[in-house]
């Protein structure tokens, strides 16, 4: 989007005869808008941050489990895991 600065700018141009470049501007801006939309449309992702082999195999059959039995879950997930010498391994969702 245009500040408010560059408008007057932008402005003069346009009545110099420059206006192609003022709507080429214009559309790219509206084109920017659009293509942040089309990431609301993602859904149903599960992000692996796993990091031994104990949390790549609850990963592994985590998502296994969740896309039997919710294939068109809306919501993202990610998998934590923090190896620990006194409690094993620390695995948040």
């Amino acid at each position: 989007m245009l500040t408010t600065a560059f408008r007057p700018a932008l402005l003069m141009l346009c009545l110099l005869g420059l206006a192609p470049y003022c709507f080429a501007e214009e559309i790219n801006d509206s084109k920017q808008i659009e293509d942040t939309g089309s990431l609301d449309e993602i859904s149903g992702i599960v992000v692996d941050r796993t990091i031994t082999l104990m949390g790549h195999d609850f990963y592994r059959y985590f998502t296994s489990y969740r896309q039997f039995t919710q294939p068109e879950s809306k919501y993202n997930l990610t998998v934590f895991e923090r190896p620990s010498a006194r409690w094993g391994s620390l695995v948040w969702i």
